[in-house]
């Protein structure tokens, strides 16, 4: 986590965070080409905003109302139970985050709620189904967030998967400190909290 200041590195208060195998988001290959998970050093950076349930204008104006002297990406910090279709398609449509920090929920995941990272009809190319992914062979309608499934979509963003509490309260703070207008200002300005992933992936 970084202080993300206008000038130089030198002026920067960084927090590590270690990065456990099994957090953090790979990418797959299937012999044609690469899929998943990938983020480079230029879109590793990236000040740090927080998503709830319901706060999705950010997504669609890339925070620039608040973030008025910051041009660069985000990396957004949100609950694994917001994760439903809409949203899915609302941060692949954007061109302004850099990754994704997902937390658990904090309170009990609604049983009703489309959960499954796999599609409508699980491995389609297993020649299990007669007439493809039909209609009357959909058999995870229901459960499935997008019709092709999580897994396999291209995201091109690392996401990390965070669980340590004193690690997210860290990142909490910092966004409250630096990147939550105080005495009713519209904006913040320098310096921002931000993050930045060490954590580079490609598939071989």
């Amino acid at each position: 986590i970084t202080l993300c200041h206008g000038e130089g590195l030198s002026d920067d208060i960084y927090i590590t965070i270690p990065v456990a195998e099994g957090v953090a988001g790979y990418r797959i290959f299937n012999g044609t080409h690469q899929f998943g998970f990938h983020s480079s050093k230029a879109d590793a950076r990236g000040v740090v905003v927080m998503v709830k349930k319901g706060e999705r204008a950010g997504l669609l104006d890339c925070w620039r109302s608040r973030f008025r002297d910051y041009l660069g990406k985000y990396h957004v910090f949100l609950s694994a139970d917001m994760i439903d279709r809409s949203l899915v398609q609302d941060i692949l449509a954007s061109n302004c985050i850099a990754g994704l920090m997902i937390v658990d929920p904090e309170s009990s995941v609604d049983p009703t709620e489309a959960l499954s990272h796999d599609g409508a009809c699980p491995n389609p190319k297993s020649g299990i189904y007669e007439e493809a992914c039909a209609t009357t062979s959909v058999w995870n309608e229901k459960g499935y967030v997008l019709p092709d499934g999580l897994r396999n979509i291209d995201w091109n963003m690392q996401i990390l998967y965070l669980f340590n509490k004193t690690h997210i309260d860290a990142i909490k703070k910092c966004h409250d400190l630096f990147n939550v207008p105080k005495d009713g200002a519209p904006f913040v300005s320098f310096p921002f909290c931000a993050a930045s992933f060490g954590v580079f992936s490609t598939a071989a």
